[in-house]
């Protein structure tokens, strides 16, 4: 599976979320999935370069350019949660 691109939003609690875009609900779901499960080296380098970011999450746009994204948000762990 390819991310087809990645956006960062703020929710209106005021928390960033970075949402990876894929080609299909299909694999929105599966993408999250290992998101939630696995991805300790990808949500670390998050947690390091975009230290803002709260929230990972998938999604996808359709073909009318609306962006839909799994709304159960996997949390970032921050470096004093890693130790």
């Amino acid at each position: 599976m390819d991310i087809k691109e990645s956006i960062i939003i703020t929710l209106t609690t005021g928390e960033l979320v970075i949402i990876l875009l894929v080609e299909n609900v299909k694999q929105v779901k599966s993408l999250h999935e290992y998101l939630k499960i696995d991805a300790y080296q990808f949500k670390k380098s998050v947690e390091e370069n975009i230290s803002d970011v709260e929230y990972i999450s998938a999604g996808y746009r359709d073909d009318q350019g609306e962006i839909y994204w799994e709304s159960d948000l996997i949390p970032v762990p921050k470096w004093y949660e890693r130790n």
